[in-house]
């Protein structure tokens, strides 16, 4: 797999796989304060033990499922830095999109970065950065993700809340070797191409993509923060920062996404 996966993705400097680590975005993260790759970096694995989901959460990861990192060099203004998040699961979610070949329709970007299914979620993203001293408004991009392949039923039960899988958005018994070199050669090769769309372009190249994908657009919601509610109202898509914005009472209002829970009907998390 290594060696397709490396034929697939040229613009990559190197592509590392191994049997099993803690988080691949740790990895990364250690490497690039060692100064001991050049971006853009990918390092997949088939066992991740300690991956981390936003907000410090766990994420429960098993042999079912595939988990990579990506790292790449961004040159962006610090107050833009949520808008990585959001591209880069536009990105995931348009590719996963392209490679089912029925259902896609129902394939939505929960925001900032859970791609869901029917109200069910498949996959995560976590997004965080490193400022690259060497230049001005540089930062490094570790962008790591993990699919639910096969046998999401197990973890929908440990999690108590809907999770579905590949397989089953697919209707396909088990996701197969060539379906994960797939999916890992898309998702990379557009993250690639975005992450340059949006140091060049900015965030509103993206605006039209995220709208067609955007799951809790119109819905009302309730966020939370510390068990306690901030805000309420119906969402309605994002502002330039890449910041969920609600229409309220008392109007317009932006919220971002860090330490705060979504809720709303029918909902079991954020």
């Amino acid at each position: 797999m290594l060696q397709i996966l490396k034929k697939n993705l040229p613009m990559f400097h190197d592509i590392e796989w191994t049997e099993s680590t803690d988080s691949t975005n740790t990895s990364l993260i250690k490497k690039i304060k060692a100064n001991d790759i050049k971006t853009p970096y990918l390092e997949g694995t088939n066992n991740q033990i300690a991956g981390r989901g936003r907000q410090g959460k766990k994420w429960i990861s098993n042999n079912n499922d595939l988990t990579f990192s990506c790292a790449f060099n961004i040159n962006i203004h610090p107050i833009n830095l949520p808008s990585i998040a959001i591209v880069a699961g536009i990105s995931a979610c348009e590719s996963l999109k392209e490679l089912v070949s029925h259902n896609n329709s129902q394939l939505t970007l929960k925001w900032p970065n859970d791609i869901q299914w029917n109200d069910k979620k498949v996959s995560g993203i976590l997004v965080e950065t490193i400022k690259d001293h060497k230049k001005d408004n540089c930062y490094f991009a570790i962008i790591g993700i993990g699919i639910n392949l096969n046998k999401a039923i197990d973890k929908s039960t440990d999690l108590n809340r809907p999770i579905t899988d590949l397989s089953e958005i697919t209707n396909q018994p088990i996701i197969n070797c060539e379906k994960i070199i797939q999916i890992i050669t898309r998702i990379s090769k557009s993250w690639h191409k975005d992450i340059a769309a949006l140091e060049k372009n900015g965030l509103q190249y993206f605006y039209e993509r995220f709208k067609k994908i955007d799951y809790l657009f119109g819905k009302r919601i309730k966020i939370e923060k510390e068990s306690k509610t901030i805000q309420d109202g119906i969402a309605n898509g994002i502002d330039q920062f890449g910041h969920l914005t609600l229409n309220t009472i008392s109007g317009v209002k932006s919220i971002y996404s860090d330490n705060i829970s979504i809720h709303y009907k029918n909902d079991y998390s954020d």
